[in-house]
């Protein structure tokens, strides 16, 4: 009998001692996690991987918008749209190479950056963006695509390589300023010292 007693209670013994073990909340050590499967956030640590906040995801949707809203202004600009190749500088340093393709309603443009710089923004990089259901002067496109071919920054931010941003829906004010556009985003994108994987990360941006 007082065996079987001493067994009990060794045994129960052993059974919080493992539990207590199993719930120490002090540990650092974390996992991999994603949202939905549409992010993820990689940081200078190779090993240190993480799930990025909405708020982290809106703040890159929006900048992502910007960029995308700054090639639409200054598609809207132009006198008039030429299907040749062009080499500019830009307006404080730095060279722009443009080649289009395609025709009025759907504008494909291939844009080679090498540091260009103006008051506004640096861009470098390869990119290409197709304008399409533009209207009869090719402007104001409704649907926008933009393919990463060479890592593209803009100002802080670095879209990598292979990186597909498209927008089916593209809005106008009365002004014709660009009221607001929905973005599906995929691929790597590094801001604020860390990389982002997005995968088909949908947003709606108002400006």
């Amino acid at each position: 009998m007082h065996n079987i007693k001493f067994v009990f209670i060794a045994l129960t013994l052993f059974t919080i001692i493992f539990q207590g073990c199993g719930n120490d909340t002090s540990s650092t050590k974390t996992y991999p996690t994603a949202i939905a499967e549409s992010a993820s956030i990689v940081s200078t640590d190779p090993n240190a991987t993480m799930a990025p906040s909405e708020q982290a995801l809106k703040v890159v949707a929006n900048e992502i918008g910007n960029i995308l809203k700054t090639h639409i202004v200054e598609l809207n600009e132009k006198e008039a749209t030429t299907f040749t190749k062009e080499t500019n500088y830009c307006d404080v340093s730095g060279e722009k190479n443009l080649e289009n393709s395609g025709n009025i309603e759907k504008i494909v443009s291939t844009t080679n950056y090498k540091l260009c710089r103006n008051e506004k923004s640096i861009q470098d990089g390869n990119i290409e963006i197709s304008y399409a259901l533009n209207n009869s002067d090719g402007k104001f496109p409704k649907i926008l695509e933009l393919r990463v071919q060479k890592n593209y920054t803009f100002n802080k931010m670095v879209l990598k390589k292979d990186v597909f941003i498209k927008s089916n829906d593209i809005t106008y004010n009365e002004d014709g300023s660009v009221k607001s556009m929905n973005l599906d985003i995929g691929g790597d994108v590094e801001y604020n010292y860390q990389t982002l994987t997005l995968k088909n990360l949908e947003q709606t941006i108002n400006f």
